[in-house]
Formats: C-alpha cells, structure tokens, sequence
C-alpha cells in the first residue's frame, strides 16, 4: 500500500467522520427515523473503511519499515569492486562519501581548514564538496583567496571548472592519484 493510498483511506474516513456529526447537528430538523438511518449507513461506511485501513496498514507499516531500515545500513567508505565513477572513468574502488557523517565533515573540515591558510569565501563542486563547503564557511577571514572545495578528485576537471581561471586556492578530503599543484587533500590515493 503506498501512502497516497492510506492518504486516501484517511481522507475518506474523516469525511464519514464528518458526515455523520453533520447529521447529528440537522437530527433537530428531521425526525428520529431519518436521523437513525442516516447515522446506520454512516456508521456501516465508517466500519468498512476501518477495516480496510486495518488491513492495509499492517502492509504499509512493513513496507516503510523495509526502506527506512535498508536507508540505516552502514555503507563503507572505501568498497572494491567495478565502478564507473562521477568522471566517467572505470575504477576498481570506489570513495562513497555519503558513508561519512555530519561529525566525519567536521573533523575533515576542521583539519583542511588548519592546511590550507586563510581564505576569504569557499565554493564547493556540486554536489560532492557541497557539505564540505558549508563545515568550511565558518573558517572563512577578510583576507586570501576563494577556496574551492570537493569530496573526492579524480581528474581534477570538476574543480578546474568550478575555479574557471581564478586564482584560487583548492581542497579535497580525498584525491585518487593526480592532484593539481593548487589542491590540497588530507589523504592521496598513490602517494
């Protein structure tokens, strides 16, 4: 059952729901007799659609429950295997950034903050070095140059377009061999 479905079945119940009060708020206007089989078959509506909730709901609880768990597995950060990764280019490890956590960006921002000097403004590469950039905004001074930020380089090129000839300073939590003589990482793949 998807939730538009129990959206549904919920809506439909409030207004059986609403229904019937509505029916007892006119009860004054009619008679006794009209008012009880309006609120009869109100009631058997409200019936039949609580049970096909109950039913329903047991499939929409499991099914929510799979993907909420599938979404709380640990992923590795560093996996072997055949990827084809962001560049284009086939790899037989893969750095899977989304495995680090809010605390793991602080730690890498705080440490490449410390390497890289000052700063005035920072850029990240989309999306990669996007929650990179936030962790290093609160480091920024007045003076030196834009940093440009990323999670992971591979050829550079992401970076290199982000920089568009400027002058500017760059950092990387990690880099897969090459790095620009512009780019600072904290781990090189190679070195």
């Amino acid at each position: 059952m998807s939730q538009n479905d129990l959206q549904e079945l919920i809506y439909q119940l409030a207004k059986l729901h609403h229904s019937a009060f509505h029916v007892l708020d006119d009860s004054e206007q009619s008679s006794d007799d009209e008012v009880t089989i309006d609120i009869g078959y109100d009631y058997f509506r409200l019936i039949e659609a609580l049970d096909s909730i109950e039913k329903l709901v047991p499939d929409f609880i499991d099914d929510h429950h799979a993907v909420y768990a599938a979404s709380k597995q640990k992923t590795s950060l560093f996996q072997l295997g055949n990827f084809q990764l962001s560049s284009g280019l086939q790899s037989n490890f893969k750095i899977e950034c989304d495995a680090l956590t809010d605390q793991d960006w602080e730690c890498i921002g705080t440490l490449l903050a410390n390497r890289v000097g000052r700063y005035k403004s920072v850029e990240g590469v989309p999306t990669g070095g996007l929650k990179l950039a936030k962790v290093m905004e609160r480091f920024t001074s007045n003076s030196g140059r834009v940093l440009i930020v990323d999670d992971v380089l591979t050829t550079g090129d992401s970076m290199e377009t982000l920089r568009n000839g400027r002058d500017c300073i760059g950092a990387v939590a990690f880099a897969r061999g090459f790095l620009p003589i512009w780019v600072d990482a904290l781990w090189v793949h190679g070195e």
